[in-house]
This record gives C-alpha cells, sequence and structure tokens, in this order.
C-alpha cells in the first residue's frame, strides 16, 4: 500500500494511521487501540490471563499488530502465544483462535507472516468503507422518512 492510498483510507473513515507511541508493548497497544477496541483493555487482559509481548504498526500504519501470551484454557495451566492484527477501526483482520495458538512467540508470528502473504488489505478497506457507505445510506434513508 502506498503512502497515498493510507492518507485516503484514512480521510475517508475519519481516523489517522497507527503509531509506534509508548514505553512498553501493552502500553504501544493501549495507546494505538484506544476507544477502537476493548482487546487490550487492563481489565481484558487481566480476565483472559494475557500480556501483550510486542506492538506496532505494520502495513504503513495501516494495521496494528500485536503478539500475546493467552490463557488456553479458565485455569490457567496452559499458555500459548499468538499475533492479532487490527485495522485502523479496531476490528480483528488476523485472530487465530486458542486451539491455533503457539508455543512460542517467533512460531506465531511466523504463522501470521504466511497469513499476510495471501492477504489483501486494499480490498479489505475497500470493503469496509462500502460496509459503511451502505449503513450511512440507510441511516439517511431513516432520517428522510422521519
Amino acid at each position: 500500500m502506498t503512502p497515498e492510498t493510507i492518507t485516503n483510507i484514512c480521510a475517508t473513515l475519519g481516523t489517522h494511521p497507527f503509531d509506534p507511541y509508548g514505553r512498553t508493548p501493552t502500553a504501544r497497544a493501549q495507546n494505538a487501540l484506544e476507544g477502537l477496541t476493548y482487546y487490550v483493555s487492563p481489565n481484558t487482559l487481566r480476565f483472559h490471563h494475557s500480556r501483550i509481548t510486542s506492538a506496532r504498526p505494520v502495513l504503513g500504519g495501516a494495521f496494528f499488530l500485536i503478539t500475546e501470551t493467552c490463557a488456553k484454557d479458565w485455569d490457567n495451566t496452559e499458555r500459548g502465544h499468538r499475533a492479532v492484527l487490527f485495522d485502523l477501526t479496531g476490528n480483528t483482520v488476523y485472530h487465530p483462535g486458542l486451539d491455533a495458538t503457539r508455543s512460542t512467540k517467533a512460531s506465531a508470528l511466523r504463522d501470521f507472516e504466511r497469513w499476510l502473504g495471501t492477504f489483501d488489505p486494499e480490498a479489505h478497506y475497500r470493503a469496509e468503507i462500502q460496509r459503511r457507505a451502505h449503513s450511512l445510506a440507510r441511516e439517511a434513508e431513516r432520517m428522510l422518512a422521519a
């Protein structure tokens, strides 16, 4: 994705590219995703026995990638690593289930890199913009009908 494409997407969605602000991975994730998702909130992390091990913008700031270690069961007797990718709206784009967690952060990142080779970021945002446009059109119709 070119910087111009990312700028256009951000302008259309009324947002800005992610930046790597924060001293720790958890702080970076919470700063980047604040107001977009509850996924990295302190209460959510505590409830799921999760710890963020890395956090950074990817693809020119159009997406935000975290790696986490999380409990694979309610008793926190077994843990796994996984990568999770968020878009500019806070939605998860890549989020393996607990059964797909890996034993190391490196192997979780390898899984993500393989998936990323098949992912079309422009098509993802094209679909998101179309979804929002349809939603706004329905809302405008309701307002006019009222």
